[in-house]
């Protein structure tokens, strides 16, 4: 595949046109001004702050990928935000009508000399090479064959590496301190799990200890303390994130080890004392020096639970009747990890969405028209009209009723019942996060 591709340095910004194929706006786009108002107006397209990294850090090494159309003009294959971003830094002055002007138009006059108006790309003239290789770039893991995401663990290490903060750091200082002890640790081990029932204060007061962003300072002896941390983190290991969601659960599973111990953590009191592992080499160590450049931006998509728990406002109330549902719901926000079951993940939310559908159109006595988009048709119309939803996501949903866009019920249903077609987690994600106000609103 990589001979197909050749350089071509140096090529002007504005000779380079923004892809109206562009499969993430698959038939929405019929001109340039298109194409830039849909990443405008796309809130997970992060156009902006793309803007703001380039003209700060300059581009990234990810190759910009461009082949000719029919007028022998470069099209970006790859990279159309990137090359829509420069564009805005060179010419903010193309979306003059724009909310977002002045933010491009200041970026522009305060990083004038940072951004580049020309940019070395690779071409390609053969288009099934180019969908091939925009499939592996963004088409999930594929067994290998593609991009491999980082794992909770993985980008903990990363960002205590460099001396950041980690999501997880507080668990996986944990988890190497009872390792060194002796403790038997199964994998995989859920590491989020570990993180929750630790981070919570009421169980960092009756354990007698506290977390300085670094290390693990404990004010009990050092030997009873150990032997605590290591029957938390090997019986954390038997528990599913359900079993511990909750801070009352957390704080009464470490009392029962307190208990099963018949330890006296009061009585055993000291003067505060780090626990930090004496190993040079570990992850959590000190930062090396190396020169490191700005964190990249994570996309929202990026994540673990396909309905965020914390943010969500999706309510469904526990009665048997909603039974069903509302256990899809729980398990979606807090059970399955979107990344490692994709499958089960798709099946689900396809499952939430019928039922969510099948709920409304009960409660508001619509005539079911025995197929899912057709009635997700109706319901928009009849949220519209009772003024539960604006024009604009209106629109937007009813693009999602139509048959031959890229995310649509149509290609949920291809998802889960076709043996071509295999969901990748940003697919999943930003299918969700389109569809989400929809059926928050079907249970209210």
């Amino acid at each position: 595949m990589r001979e197909s591709f050749k350089p071509v340095p140096n090529v002007p910004i504005n000779n380079i046109k923004l892809d109206i194929f562009n499969f993430r706006y698959y038939g929405q786009l019929s001109s340039q001004r298109d194409c830039v108002k849909a990443m405008l107006n796309d809130k997970n397209s992060g156009l902006l702050n793309i803007a703001k990294d380039i003209a700060q850090n300059g581009l990234t090494p990810d190759p910009i990928v461009i082949s000719k159309d029919d007028a022998d003009e470069w099209v970006v294959r790859e990279g159309n935000r990137r090359i829509t971003a420069l564009k805005l830094l060179n010419q903010p002055a193309i979306i003059e009508d724009h909310p977002l002007y002045h933010k491009f138009k200041d970026i522009s006059n305060n990083y004038q000399q940072n951004f580049p108006k020309a940019v070395d790309c690779l071409a390609c003239d053969n288009e099934d090479t180019i969908l091939e290789y925009l499939d592996r770039v963004h088409g999930g893991f594929k067994d290998g064959i593609g991009r491999r995401w980082w794992s909770a663990d993985n980008k903990t290490f990363y960002n205590m590496h460099r001396g950041k903060p980690g999501e997880n750091a507080l668990a996986i200082k944990a988890k190497q301190i009872a390792v060194e002890n002796g403790a038997s640790i199964k994998e995989p081990y859920f590491i989020t799990n570990l993180q929750r029932v630790l981070q919570n204060s009421g169980v960092q007061k009756m354990l007698g200890m506290s977390w300085d962003g670094q290390g693990i300072i404990a004010s009990v002896d050092k030997g009873l303390f150990i032997s605590i941390l290591k029957e938390i983190v090997m019986k954390t290991a038997d528990k599913t994130s359900r079993d511990l969601y909750l801070a009352d659960e957390q704080q009464k599973f470490v009392a029962d080890i307190l208990k099963a111990l018949d330890v006296d953590v009061e009585a055993a009191g000291t003067e505060p004392y780090s626990l930090d592992p004496e190993d040079p080499k570990s992850p959590s160590s000190k930062p090396s020096k190396r020169k490191t450049g700005r964190t990249p931006i994570k996309p929202t998509w990026d994540r673990k639970r396909l309905i965020n728990p914390v943010k969500t406002t999706l309510k469904i109330s526990d009665i048997q009747e909603n039974r069903k549902a509302r256990d899809i719901y729980l398990e979606l926000a807090r059970k399955i990890d979107v990344r490692e079951a994709t499958n089960a993940a798709s099946v689900l939310l396809r499952v939430l969405l019928e039922l969510s559908v099948n709920h409304y159109l009960r409660k508001h006595s619509l005539c079911d028209k025995n197929a899912l988009h057709k009635n997700i048709k109706q319901i928009v119309g009849d949220m519209f009209n009772s003024g539960k939803l604006k024009k604009n996501y209106h629109d937007e949903m009813l693009r999602f009723c139509a048959h031959d866009e890229l995310l649509s019920a149509k290609s949920l249903q291809r998802l889960v019942h076709s043996p071509d077609f295999n969901p990748d987690p940003r697919t999943i994600c930003t299918l969700w996060d389109n569809i989400e106000k929809f059926v928050t609103l079907c249970w209210k």
